[in-house]
C-alpha cells in the first residue's frame, strides 16, 4: 500500500507532504515534499531503497535505517530585464533514523478510535525529548508529538489528524 500524508498550515496552505510504502512487513519511506509558506511546491526530498522499517517488530525492539536524501529545490529568479529563469540545486546527504516500537496504544484523533495503534519512539529533535508518533492500520500516522524523556507533552509539539474526508 502506498500513501502520502499532506500536512497543512492553521492557513490550510501545504506545509510538507511525507510518503510511503507498506508492503511485504516493511515500512519505507520514499520521501517528502517540501512546500512554501503560501503551498506552491518548492522542493522535494527522495530516500534511497534502505530507508525501511520492519513491520515485525516487538514491542522494545528497536530498528536503525541508514540511508542517503536527495534534495532537489527550485526557485525563480529574475534578471536586470524582469526575464524569470528557474534555478535547481540538489543535495545528497547520509542520514540515520532510529524507531523503537513501544507497542499498541488506543488512541482517539477526529472523533474516530483506533484501538492497537502502533506507538513508535525515535530521539527526539532536541536533546531530552523524544518523538512519538501512533500509526494506525489502514490510515498510517495519525498523531505525532514531542515528549520529555518523564513522557509529558511538549507543549506546541503535537501534530494530529483533526478531519477524516474519507476513510478505509
Amino acid at each position: 500500500m502506498a500513501y502520502g500524508i499532506m500536512e497543512l498550515r492553521d492557513n490550510g496552505a501545504r506545509r510538507g507532504g511525507p510518503y510511503f510504502i507498506t508492503d511485504n512487513n516493511i515500512h519505507r519511506m520514499l520521501g517528502v515534499g517540501q512546500y512554501d509558506t503560501s503551498g506552491v511546491q518548492k522542493g522535494k526530498d527522495v530516500f534511497s531503497k534502505e530507508a525501511v522499517f520492519p513491520l515485525t517488530m516487538v514491542p522494545g525492539q528497536t530498528s536503525m535505517a541508514n540511508f542517503t536524501s536527495t534534495s532537489t529545490s527550485w526557485r525563480l529568479e529574475f534578471d536586470k530585464s524582469g526575464a524569470s529563469s528557474t534555478v535547481t540545486s540538489t543535495d545528497v546527504t547520509a542520514l540515520s533514523d532510529q524507531l523503537t516500537f513501544v507497542g499498541f496504544d488506543t488512541i482517539t484523533v477526529a472523533g474516530r478510535t483506533f484501538a492497537n495503534a502502533c506507538k513508535i519512539a525515535s530521539p527526539g529533535s532536541v536533546a531530552g525529548q523524544v518523538s512519538m508518533a501512533w500509526r494506525a492500520k489502514g490510515f498510517g500516522w495519525v498523531r505525532t508529538e514531542e515528549q520529555t524523556v518523564q513522557g509529558a507533552l511538549v507543549p506546541g509539539t503535537r501534530v494530529e489528524i483533526v478531519k477524516i474526508i474519507a476513510a478505509p
